[in-house]
């Protein structure tokens, strides 16, 4: 008796969120909607900060529209995890650019809270050079229409 009720509430679950506009696809649009916006607070938050404390000027993303939707690298230069940042507050979101890091380096973030909840804001593939499959698996996205950002 318990195991046919049990059973009749799953089908029931079930049936609720396969319609259309059901509760788990209106929560998980509702957490894609909440986290799109938090992101873009953070991202608004660190532009000010380095436009405020650094003098950062950002010039040319105009260029990013006339390449949307094709293969694109980008190569930085750059001297610490900040200048990660600021490239991932200021790039277009729309696609999300990947960025490519080093695993030793990643690991190294991992272990520092800022960093880490900076780095889980961002699309991160940790790469360790001696191994080519990673370096697949980012031209795979470069071809998906993606923009890698490596250092």
């Amino acid at each position: 008796m318990q195991n046919e009720e049990s059973t009749q509430l799953t089908q029931k679950e079930e049936t609720t969120t396969t319609k259309k506009g059901g509760l788990r696809s209106k929560l998980a649009s509702g957490k894609q909607w909440f986290d799109k916006k938090f992101n873009n607070a953070i991202k608004g938050v660190i532009r000010f900060g380095f436009r405020t404390f650094f003098g950062a000027k950002v010039k040319g993303l105009e260029n990013f529209k006339a390449v949307k939707g094709q293969p694109t690298l980008i190569v930085a230069n750059h001297i610490s995890f900040m200048d990660g940042v600021l490239l991932a507050s200021t790039l277009p979101a729309d696609p999300e650019p990947v960025f490519a890091i080093n695993a030793a380096a990643y690991e190294a973030g991992q272990k520092r809270w800022l960093y880490r909840f900076l780095m889980s804001r961002m699309d991160m593939c940790p790469i360790d050079e001696t191994k080519a499959v990673k370096l697949r698996g980012l031209a795979d996205k470069i071809k998906e229409g993606k923009p890698v950002v490596l250092f």
